[in-house]
């Protein structure tokens, strides 16, 4: 299990480390891995808000298997997100379930990586007056992410399923 932690500037989400979020076939190695972020926001006199992610990926290799480069793999990912303001302006919560297959190519490192992810979102953003916002509010949280799916401000929970496939070619570099 790799184990790291590192700082960033809460105003920008992490999205490198959730790459798999986003492309479940970038998983390119056989080391099982957790990702967790948290933050808290505070926008004095405007909002604040907490946001949580994690996601676990998990190779699904024999220990055999593990140390041959040129064998395939596959993987199993599963994430979820949440995030929610002071007031009860804004919740949204995220759950996604990928897999991965990780086929070789050539005898020369080279593999195509197949991907399928299935995601359950859900949020709910209250009307407000815009006008107690400042220019480009929380472009990267989940108010600007909210606003995009409900851009009518209903304060109605939206939800809604997400199905994808993907293909990525790659080539280990550290052989």
């Amino acid at each position: 299990m790799n184990r790291n932690a590192r700082a960033q500037d809460i105003h920008y989400p992490d999205v490198q480390a959730f790459a798999v979020w986003y492309n479940p076939a970038v998983k390119t190695d056989k080391e099982a891995l957790a990702h967790i972020d948290y933050a808290h926001v505070n926008y004095p006199g405007v909002l604040g808000y907490t946001n949580f992610a994690a996601t676990v990926e998990v190779p699904l290799v024999g220990r055999d298997r593990k140390q041959d480069p040129s064998a395939a793999f596959s993987s199993l990912s599963a994430g979820v997100t949440n995030s929610s303001s002071t007031g009860s302006y804004v919740t949204a919560t995220s759950a996604m379930l990928a897999f991965s297959y990780a086929l070789p190519l050539d005898y020369h490192f080279g593999f195509l990586a197949l991907g399928f992810q299935g995601a359950y979102n859900t949020s709910q953003i209250q009307p407000f007056g815009s006008s107690q916002w400042p220019s480009n509010f929380d472009h990267y949280g989940p108010i600007g992410s909210a606003a995009i799916v409900d851009p009518d401000l209903s304060g109605h929970t939206i939800t809604y399923y997400t199905v994808g496939t993907v293909a990525n070619p790659f080539c280990d570099p550290w052989i």
